[in-house]
This record gives structure tokens, C-alpha cells and sequence, in this order.
């Protein structure tokens, strides 16, 4: 088997040779935080993890600044799928962030789920991340990490909150308890990311009523449960259609100033 040799720098862009792992190097340099958050949590406590994230954090972003640039000369490529040092920054500022902002989830649940989305937005790659990539040497690297990391956490902190929320409503209502509401919100997700499709959208009502036997319309807990699907409904179809919503409004905007293409086909001008 022939011997990898790899300079200082591929050593630490690498995260000690997970990034030259053949097969998704990016799913291994995310792996690192999350196991060093669960360790740090379990053993020593919440003031840990956050600390062991922190240290984490700044040698990443140390790493792929400093590094990357040597890496990138060698290899020829502006972002080398081999330097994963970015991966390991996200992560552990995604994982900072959701230890300090929204606690008490269990760390192993908050690694696993933090590892999911950091994943799902470092491959999707929403606003700004991409344009955040155009910068140079290792900066670019870094910043749509970062940046990932920032939407999974915000995701992460958005739900638990909505979590909270959703409970203290039911109750305050004395409608239902908050499980029921959050059946309620995944319910109306599917309703929303099903409504454009050629597909019943309201097959998940049918499936709901296995679950709500005797339960009467117009009662407090049925029109929370309602309440709270259309949350879920609305939801989803804004993260569905967001871009072009936003392109909408924008040339909607430029129209009104008298700048934009519809101004000039309301007034029938060539």
C-alpha cells in the first residue's frame, strides 16, 4: 500500500487525514465537533462542551485561513474537497450556538441533530453561502461554513423555541398538550410541500383521525390543532417558494420606482 505523504498544512486542512478519505470528505470533517461536543457534555457538563466548541471554532478558522492557501497552490483548485479544517469550524460554531442559545435537548440528541442539518445546508449551500465562497484563498473556504453552521443553529433555536411556545399555548388554551401541537405543525408541513403536487394533500387529515377518536369541531383543542397546521402549512410553502417570492417583491419594487420590466408592459410600452 503505497504511503501518503502530506505537508503540515494537508495535515491540518485534513483534520489529521479525514479529508482525504475518498467518500464524502465533508461528512468526515463534520464528524470531529460533533464527538468532541458529546464527550466534553457527558463527561464534564454544558460549560464544557461550549468551551471545547470555542476552542474548536478558532482553530479551524486559524487553520483554513492560514493553511488553505498552500493547500490550494498544490492542488490547483480553489476549494479542494480535502481540506476539511471549514467543516470542523461550522460545525462547532453550529454547535456552540445551539448549546448556548437553546439548552437541555440532551447532547447526544443535539450533536446528531446538529450534525444532520450542518450537513443539509453545507451541501445545499442557501444565501449567502455561495456568494460568500467568492472570496478569496481560504477566506472563501471558511465563510460559507460559517455560514451553514449559522442556519442549522438558527433552525435548531427556531424549533426549540417553537417547541416551548407551542406547549405554553396549548396549555394556556387548556386545549391540548404540546405534543399534540407539534403532530399538528409536521402535519401541516406535508400538507404544504404536498399542495402543488398531483397527490392528495389532505391525506394526512384522514391519518390524523385514527389519532383524534371523539374528538368534536369547534372545540378548543380542534381549532388549535387547526391553528397550528396552518403554521406548518404557510411555513413550508414560504422555504419552498422563498426565491421566487423574493424575485417577485423585487421586481414588484423596482416597478413602483419606474425601474422595472413591468412598468413598461403596463403602460404597453415596446
Amino acid at each position: 500500500m503505497p504511503k501518503i505523504q502530506m505537508s503540515k498544512e494537508e495535515w491540518l486542512t485534513t483534520s489529521l487525514g479525514l479529508g482525504r478519505i475518498p467518500m464524502a470528505p465533508g461528512t468526515w470533517g463534520s464528524l470531529p465537533p460533533a464527538v468532541v461536543f458529546m464527550t466534553a457534555g457527558l463527561w464534564f457538563g454544558h460549560g464544557a462542551a461550549i468551551a471545547a466548541m470555542a476552542v474548536l471554532l478558532v482553530v479551524g478558522c486559524a487553520v483554513t485561513v492560514l493553511c488553505s492557501p498552500k493547500v490550494i497552490a498544490s492542488t490547483g483548485s480553489k476549494d479542494p474537497g480535502r481540506i476539511v479544517s471549514d467543516e470542523v469550524a461550522g460545525a462547532a460554531l453550529m454547535l456552540l450556538l445551539m448549546q448556548w442559545l437553546a439548552p437541555n435537548a440532551g447532547f447526544c440528541l443535539t450533536a446528531a441533530v446538529g450534525f444532520g442539518l450542518f450537513r443539509v445546508f453545507d451541501i445545499f449551500k442557501p444565501w449567502p453561502c455561495k456568494r460568500l465562497e467568492r472570496l478569496p484563498d481560504g477566506w472563501g473556504i471558511l465563510a460559507d461554513d460559517l455560514a451553514a453552521g449559522l442556519w442549522a443553529a438558527a433552525i435548531w433555536i427556531v424549533g426549540r423555541h417553537l417547541d416551548v411556545s407551542v406547549g405554553a399555548m396549548a396549555q394556556a388554551l387548556g386545549a391540548c398538550d404540546g405534543m399534540t401541537g407539534r403532530f399538528a405543525v409536521f402535519l401541516g408541513v406535508v400538507q404544504g410541500l404536498t399542495e402543488f403536487l398531483p397527490v392528495s394533500s389532505s391525506g394526512h387529515l384522514v391519518f390524523f383521525e385514527t389519532f383524534a377518536d371523539g374528538v368534536e369541531t369547534h372545540t378548543s383543542e380542534m381549532l388549535f390543532f387547526d391553528l397550528c397546521l396552518h403554521v406548518g402549512t404557510v411555513g413550508s410553502i414560504v422555504v419552498v417558494f422563498w426565491t421566487p417570492m423574493v424575485r417577485f417583491f423585487r421586481h414588484l419594487a423596482l416597478s413602483v420606482q419606474g425601474d422595472g420590466p413591468w412598468r413598461d408592459r403596463m403602460m404597453h410600452k415596446p
